[in-house]
């Protein structure tokens, strides 16, 4: 599972997307620290799943619930940051 905000497929046009200047770069939709620990939380679960399946299933599904409003906070702020750029620009025009 890889939680960077690279796409792995499409190649990329100059001046889009991840090569824009405006991008900062390794910026990733959920950072190492906490990839890490969703990583390790995980493999905890499977770990732990032979001993205590319905434990270990509801450690994994709050790790995904985790992940997902990680995703979802960071792809808001993302959409606010460049519905502002867009606003600036028509108003510089």
């Amino acid at each position: 599972m890889s939680l960077n905000a690279e796409p792995t497929h499409a190649p990329r046009e100059p001046g889009t997307g991840a090569d824009s200047p405006d991008r900062k770069l390794g910026q990733d939709l959920v950072p190492q620290v906490e990839r890490d620990k969703f990583t390790l939380r995980l493999r905890q679960a499977l770990t732990a799943f032979v001993d205590s399946p319905r434990q270990a299933v509801e450690e994994a599904d709050a790790v995904f619930d985790e992940v997902a409003t990680q995703f979802t906070n960071t792809l808001a702020e993302r959409r606010r940051a460049l519905r502002a750029r867009w606003q600036d620009q028509d108003t510089d025009a």
